[in-house]
C-alpha cells in the first residue's frame, strides 16, 4: 500500500474515485446497500499507471477545483465527461 501510495497521485485518485466508471463499480461491490464502507473503496481496481499518464486527469481535476474555488457554481460537466473519457480508456473499455 505504501509504495502504491507513493506512486499515485492523490488528484489523479480523486479524478478516478470521482468518475462515472467508478460510480458503477462501487455500485456493484455494495449490492443495494446505500453506505459506502471502506472496503468497498479497497476493492476498487485502480490502474497503476506512470506519473505522466497520470498527468492529463491530474490537469483536469486542478482546472476544476479551480473553477470551483473561483464560482461554486462553475459549470464542470465537460471536464467531468472527459475525466471519464480518460478513465474508460484505462479500464480497457470502449465507449
Amino acid at each position: 500500500m505504501e509504495v502504491f501510495s507513493e506512486n499515485i497521485d492523490l488528484r489523479y485518485l480523486l479524478g478516478i474515485l470521482n468518475s462515472k466508471y467508478a460510480s458503477v463499480l462501487l455500485t456493484n461491490n455494495r449490492g443495494g446497500d446505500y453506505h459506502i464502507y471502506p472496503e468497498h473503496l479497497r476493492n476498487l481496481p485502480i490502474p497503476l499507471v506512470s506519473k505522466d499518464q497520470q498527468q492529463p486527469i491530474i490537469a483536469l481535476v486542478n482546472q476544476m477545483l479551480s473553477s470551483k474555488k473561483e464560482n461554486n457554481a462553475a459549470d464542470t460537466s465537460e471536464m467531468e465527461k472527459e475525466i471519464d473519457t480518460i478513465v474508460y480508456s484505462l479500464y480497457g473499455i470502449k465507449k
